[in-house]
């Protein structure tokens, strides 16, 4: 699939767990600061540790999500594909990056820059509050299962 076969930006928002609350404003909104980007098979989409100066829509392809656990070695938090968000628990959180996203072939993905993102959604104070929420946990399921994996059987 190449970027001009996949679904129009809004529609993509719109059918987002993240941003389908919008209204109509708010999605058009996020359709202007939206941008394409293309990655290349093994190539880095977000590093584990870096600041969270953006999130991600992946629209085509699939990524890995790995990240460090205490004893220094790489865990596998799994694999995304079409539709999943991804880098947003620091965005929402100010922490961070918790793990890295890594394209897994060829990968589009939707990329929102968090300044621009954080001032659409100062006008949704109830939505920015549950995104807030949602990217705590996430933060605290990703320690969870990096723990789990050193604890002995």
């Amino acid at each position: 699939m190449h970027g001009a076969d996949m679904g129009s930006t809004e529609d993509i928002i719109s059918g987002s767990s993240l941003f389908g609350r919008l209204d109509g404003p708010g999605r058009r909104r996020m359709t202007s600061i939206a941008q394409r980007v293309q990655l290349s098979a093994g190539e880095l989409l977000c590093e584990e540790g870096a600041p969270a100066d953006a999130f991600f829509i992946i629209m085509d392809g699939d990524v890995s999500i790995r990240s460090t656990d205490l004893s220094g070695e790489e865990t596998s938090l799994g694999q995304l594909g079409s539709g999943a968000v991804v880098g947003e628990i620091g965005v929402f959180t100010g922490s961070p990056r918790t793990a890295s996203v890594r394209a897994l072939g060829d990968v589009w993905v939707m990329k929102f820059a968090r300044d621009d993102v954080m001032e659409i959604l100062s006008g949704y104070p109830e939505i920015l509050a549950d995104l807030r929420r949602l990217g705590l946990q996430r933060s605290e399921d990703t320690l969870t299962r990096l723990l789990s994996d050193d604890l002995p059987e």
